[in-house]
Order: C-alpha cells, then sequence, then structure tokens
C-alpha cells in the first residue's frame, strides 16, 4: 500500500477514504494484499499531531467528522525480529508521529489466535479496552480482540481484522 502525503500524512498509516474501491474485494485476496489486521486510529478532526494538520474526514458516511488513519499491522521488510514493531521513530513498522507515543513503543506478535501486544516499556503505556498491558520481560502479551480498543500513549485506535476494515467501508 503506497503511504499518502502531503497535508493529510501522518506516519505511515493510509486515510480510510483509500480502501473505499476495495470494498467487494474477495476477504481472501483483501488479506493477501493488505493483511490480517489493522490498527484504525480516530482523531479528532483538525488535529495537530507531530505539526501536521490532518484534513482527512470521512463526509457523510458514517464516520462524519472524524480523522481516520489506518495502519497495517505488517512488518514493512522481513529481519530478524518476529514482531512488528510500533513507535514515534520512522524506523518503526507502524509509524506514529504523535508526541505521546514513544520512540519504540509496543510490539505486536501475530500469530493464529490472533494479535498479541506488549509494551517496550514506554513513558505513556500501552493499553487494551482501558488495561494496561505488560511491558516486555514482565509478563505476557496481552491477546487482543477484534473491535478491541487500544491506546498506545494519547493516541485513541481500535484492532481491526481485515473483515471488520472492509464492513467499515
Amino acid at each position: 500500500m503506497t503511504t499518502v502525503e502531503g497535508p493529510d500524512f501522518f506516519g505511515n498509516s493510509s486515510p480510510l477514504s483509500a480502501f473505499k474501491p476495495l470494498q467487494a474485494m474477495d476477504s481472501a485476496l483483501f488479506e493477501r494484499e493488505y493483511g490480517r489486521w489493522f490498527l484504525v486510529v480516530h482523531l479528532a478532526p483538525g488535529s495537530d499531531r507531530a505539526g501536521q494538520s490532518l484534513t482527512v474526514s470521512d463526509p457523510g458516511g458514517t464516520h462524519a467528522g472524524t480523522v481516520i488513519r489506518v495502519f497495517a499491522l505488517k512488518r514493512r521488510q522481513e529481519g530478524m525480529f518476529d514482531y512488528v514493531s510500533i513507535g514515534r521513530h520512522p524506523d518503526n513498522d507502524v509509524h506514529i508521529p504523535d508526541p505521546t507515543v514513544s520512540r519504540f513503543h509496543c510490539f505486536v506478535r501475530l500469530d493464529d489466535d490472533g494479535v498479541r501486544l506488549q509494551d517496550a516499556g514506554s513513558s505513556g503505556g500501552t493499553f487494551v479496552d482501558n488495561q494496561p498491558v505488560a511491558v516486555r520481560r514482565k509478563g505476557p502479551p496481552t491477546l487482543v480482540k477484534d473491535g478491541a480498543a487500544v491506546r498506545i500513549g494519547g493516541v485513541e485506535a481500535a484492532l481491526a481484522s481485515a473483515s471488520s476494515l472492509q464492513a467499515l467501508l
């Protein structure tokens, strides 16, 4: 997927509208092309994150007035690690340029049961349904279910499977 840049740029995410043409795509093909799991970030209209004004919205849609950004939870490149990294630093697989997100904030492992989330020792914490997740090496990762509310620092999001994302469209 191509990262959208310009006034609606937010890390390596894409606006929800970028997925609209894919609404009718076969779900298996959608998963192969774009991934199985997504982090859907909801921002207030006109929010200013990392000095960039976000103007993407869904006018007249079910999410009217809300800025929605979609991050695919997948590795950008093959490497020695078996997790997806999330953080403010651009080297993360999921780059969220928000001052409340630590440089290397949390890790996601994808397995047959779903998504497992673990904090990397961030300053702002990582939460699933308002419950803190364990810090790496200090407890087990948290299994995150489809549709769960996720907070990374001060960034509110939801976990969505490919089928749930297609249903949003």
